[in-house]
């Protein structure tokens, strides 16, 4: 019973730091295909969403858009994207924005590198504060159990 005080902490730490992580690299391979990548004319072949429900009856939808695109070299490229603009549907023309030697990693986002700064800094500054909390609890928790 007194290791729950070390190990619920530990993992709380553990996942807010992955999820911390997870979203830099996201924001990193974002700003990277803005700045570097080169740009074609793309085609949403079709729109779906999913539902997740959680215990407490609140619902949470995610727009999926599959797209394809040709590559300077003339390679077609099908790449899926979630969370894109929802007035794109299926048939309309997006620009495309990828990098020459990964292409599958294309993004039809419109460049809005202001906005993913600030939505990861909050999202960062929300989970460092979780990491924070964890950290405290362990910390308090060494007067009931010696590490």
């Amino acid at each position: 019973m007194d290791m729950m005080f070390v190990v619920v902490p530990a993992v709380f730490m553990a996942i807010s730091g992955y999820l911390i992580c997870r979203r830099l690299v996201e924001l990193r391979r974002l700003i990277v295909i803005w700045r570097r990548g080169d740009h074609a004319e793309g085609r949403c072949l079709h729109t779906y969403t999913t539902r997740r429900s959680k215990s407490d009856g609140r619902t949470f939808t995610t727009r999926h858009h599959a797209f394809e695109f040709t590559t300077r070299n003339g390679e077609r490229v099908r790449f899926e994207e979630t969370d894109g603009p929802r007035t794109v549907g299926q048939g309309d023309f997006v620009p495309v924005t990828y990098l020459t030697n990964r292409p599958d990693r294309a993004t039809a986002r419109p460049r809005k590198e202001v906005r993913e700064y600030l939505l990861a800094a909050g999202e960062i500054a929300f989970l460092m504060l979780f990491f924070a909390f964890a950290v405290s609890f362990l910390w308090s928790a060494q007067e009931f159990v010696p590490l």
